[in-house]
């Protein structure tokens, strides 16, 4: 029975975990224009029977980064966290890197999706809008399914203090998750004045 209860408390962070490193980083739209590059200073005149310098041809040594490297590297800073938080010894490698793997596959499957979704988003219908935030929500799911079992031989390898570190970290996100969307509390009925006490009768 405890053993039991011991899983059914590991998935539930796992579903926690994934949807705070997957779901949350992914949707978030990317229809935002970029700002236009900075136009250059203008060259100062050559000086007299100089030639002016003849304009570079080298390609340019540093490439503006994407929107969907920074979300990947989002991700990746996230596993790295975890690895750091969970301890993870020399010994558990090989199991911790399909964990990392599997979170990577989910987010880059997730990731195509939203940007598929985010390129119609202008001409989809109604129908089409509902469709494409179904395949979402499945990959999601389809991507639990395949962390859960990863997840829990890493799990069954930990030390007892590493598993109570890990019950903590994924508690707290579980925890923070809903605390993010709980509803908000409803207004407070106005308070009814008391009524004034009789005044005493004269006899």
């Amino acid at each position: 029975m405890i053993e039991s209860s011991k899983r059914h408390g590991t998935f539930a962070a796992v579903v926690a975990l994934t949807g705070a490193l997957l779901i949350v980083p992914a949707l978030a739209q990317t229809t935002m224009p970029s700002a236009p590059p900075p136009t250059p200073p203008t060259a100062a005149p050559a000086a007299p029977g100089v030639a002016p310098a003849a304009p570079s041809t080298a390609p340019a040594t540093k490439a503006t980064p994407t929107k969907t490297s920074k979300r990947v590297s989002g991700v990746e800073a996230r596993i790295k966290s975890l690895h750091s938080r969970l301890k993870i010894t020399a010994a558990q490698e090989p199991q911790w890197q399909q964990v990392a793997q599997v979170m990577r596959d989910n987010a880059a499957q997730i990731e195509k999706l939203v940007s598929e979704r985010n390129a119609k988003l202008k001409t989809m219908t109604a129908v089409d809008n509902l469709q494409t935030y179904s395949d979402i929500s499945q990959a999601h799911a389809d991507g639990l399914k395949k962390l859960v079992p990863v997840f829990d031989t890493l799990y069954g390898s930990m030390s007892d203090a590493q598993k109570k570190v890990a019950d903590a970290v994924f508690r707290n996100i579980a925890e923070h998750h809903r605390a993010t969307h709980k509803p908000a509390a409803k207004p407070a009925a106005p308070t009814t004045p008391a009524a004034p006490a009789p005044a005493p009768s004269k006899q």
